[in-house]
């Protein structure tokens, strides 16, 4: 189907069979103000019709699946809030010039989903784009950013936005910091950038810049941290010194804190063990040699029981 104000893509194909009691239905999405000069922004509005049963009271969830992330979420207020009852949402922070494959979900018991709507978000003019790079002489893991401003509206402030691989996303300020040091080596991330229009709209978002963090070629980095053992909340480490003589330091914090427990060891030590974390909490973990100078070993992310997390989607 097409709009002439707009360009917009959706699939109404239905699943043979669905229990209309508890199924939202009719899923449509309809991209406004994308491909436009003088429409500022942009974002995907998606309609329903909620389930006969239960239909005032249950919450719906938003599925999104991408080429970059799969998201999961009622949404936050200030992206696209799906409230008890709700036949209607928006979305913003969907890159264009790829298909996204989005469904809505009754989370009452029991679980059912809608029918899969197909958008690709055309690219707006306006848009910022970024480009992601590292320079030879960054400590390993740590990205750089570049931001190219579109035109035909104000500046008014830009925000970057990387989807991680465990369909997280982190937010910075490009005008406090121009690069990120917690990537995984090996790992793929995206960058985007969008224009912040209001306090609420994630508006005119522009291309998603792909990035995999490589291994550094220093042979006195440690490599290879890896997680050798759990027993009764104590989690325990190793890693590969390769040729590094200098002192250890084990770095350790929850996800996405903004500062380091640092342990100092002696020269030598390739084993630490954290122990009395609370199991539902996920952290992070690093490990620094002083004469590999700044670069660690790639980031292990872990809950304080010792599992580790995967992705939604595998």
């Amino acid at each position: 189907m097409r709009d002439d104000n707009s360009n917009w893509i959706v699939s109404m194909e239905m699943p043979q069979f669905v229990r209309r009691g508890n199924t939202p239905l009719e899923l449509t999405a309809l991209v406004r103000g994308a491909g436009r000069s003088d429409v500022p922004g942009q974002s995907v509005e998606l309609f329903w019709s909620a389930p006969r049963i239960n239909g005032a009271t249950y919450t719906p969830g938003v599925w999104i699946i991408s080429p970059y992330c799969s998201w999961y979420q009622p949404w936050g207020a200030s992206e696209g809030w799906t409230v008890q009852g709700g036949q209607s949402t928006s979305l913003c922070l969907l890159a264009p010039g790829v298909v996204h494959e989005i469904l809505v979900s009754n989370e009452d018991v029991p679980r059912a989903l809608s029918n899969v709507a197909i958008v690709q978000v055309p690219y707006n003019p306006v848009s910022p784009l970024v480009y992601a790079y590292c320079n030879h002489n960054d400590p390993v893991g740590r990205v750089r950013w570049g931001i190219r401003n579109g035109t035909g509206i104000t500046p008014i402030s830009t925000t970057v936005v990387r989807f991680n691989p465990d369909d997280t996303m982190t937010t910075y300020n490009p005008a406090t910091t121009s690069y990120a040091d917690d990537h995984v080596v090996g790992k793929t991330y995206f960058y985007g950038a969008y224009h912040n229009i209001s306090a609420v709209d994630y508006t005119n978002f522009g291309n998603v810049a792909r990035m995999v963090v490589q291994p550094g070629a220093n042979a006195n980095d440690p490599t290879s941290l890896r997680i050798t053992g759990t027993t009764n909340g104590r989690t325990a480490f190793g890693w590969n010194l390769n040729a590094a003589v200098g002192s250890v330091s084990f770095d350790y914090r929850t996800k996405g804190a903004a500062s380091w427990t640092t342990v100092p060891l002696a020269s030598g030590t390739n084993t630490y063990a954290l122990n009395n974390l609370s199991a539902q909490v996920e952290c992070e973990a690093r490990v620094r040699v002083s004469d590999a100078g700044t670069n660690p070993t790639s980031t292990v992310t872990f809950y304080g029981n010792g599992v580790q997390p995967g992705q939604h989607f595998g």
